[in-house]
């Protein structure tokens, strides 16, 4: 997974059900697994949620961006084992606009929420 860059924004908004929105990368345009570089923001009052998914379409690797009691958490396996990433100290289901950047480079990982 690497760094996608887009030339213009795409927004995206649900009402009270659930909602998907999925994503394929052409197999000639599938990213290499070394670094992963993702920013999203978003509003909600949601107390739990699943944010964002990639899934391996060749392993079991995967990473997941959520929302746990009000805490944004990122879970990422490359290989082995689940690692998750956090933070607490700030709530995201406040119904203000939130930025999440998550960084990794390997097994080395970094999350940050808004500008703290």
């Amino acid at each position: 997974m690497s760094l996608l860059f887009v030339a213009e924004s795409i927004s995206y908004e649900f009402g009270p059900g659930r909602g998907l929105v999925t994503y394929v990368y052409p197999e000639d345009r599938r990213p290499e697994m070394k670094s992963d570089v993702i920013a999203l923001g978003f509003i909600t009052t949601k107390e739990d949620a699943v944010l964002m998914r990639i899934d391996s379409g060749t392993s079991n690797d995967y990473m997941e961006l959520e929302i746990v009691e009000g805490n944004i958490f990122m879970v990422y396996n490359m290989g082995t084992n689940d690692h998750p990433i956090g933070e607490i100290g700030i709530k995201v289901n406040d119904n203000l606009f939130h930025v999440v950047r998550f960084t990794r480079s390997g097994a080395n990982s970094t999350i940050q929420v808004d500008d703290y």
